[in-house]
Formats: C-alpha cells, sequence, structure tokens
C-alpha cells in the first residue's frame, strides 16, 4: 500500500498517511497538495496537528535482490 508523505505547518516532517486521508484533508481545506523537487507527491498541512509524534522507522535491505 502506498503512503503520501506529510510535512507540518511548520515543514518538519510528519508520519506518512493513506491516500484516501490526505485526499479528504485536501478536500476539507486541512492541506495543501504539493510535489518536491524529485516529482514525488507529498501534503502539507495548513493547521496545526494534533500530534507531532513520529514512530522510529527501519529500512531493510535484501540483498538477494541486488
Amino acid at each position: 500500500m502506498a503512503r503520501v508523505p506529510v510535512i507540518s505547518k511548520d515543514g518538519n516532517p510528519l508520519m506518512p498517511t493513506k491516500p484516501s486521508r490526505a485526499r479528504r484533508w485536501i478536500k476539507e481545506g486541512k492541506a495543501i497538495g504539493k510535489f518536491n523537487d524529485l516529482g514525488i507527491f507529498y501534503v502539507q498541512l495548513t493547521t496545526e496537528s494534533s500530534n507531532n509524534k513520529t514512530q522510529p522507522i527501519a529500512i531493510g535491505i535484501d540483498q538477494g535482490k541486488l
């Protein structure tokens, strides 16, 4: 499942969200959809987020696929 990156009102990265939630935020005026320099779509919140906590994220690389 694809996730949409989320940026706070201040420009700090937050946890990604589902595409359906991102569309709802844009429709309700809670966020603005933007593209970064690499062409990746993300949403920037226009209101203060209710929770600014982020979870630790670990990345794993499968050496067999390289």
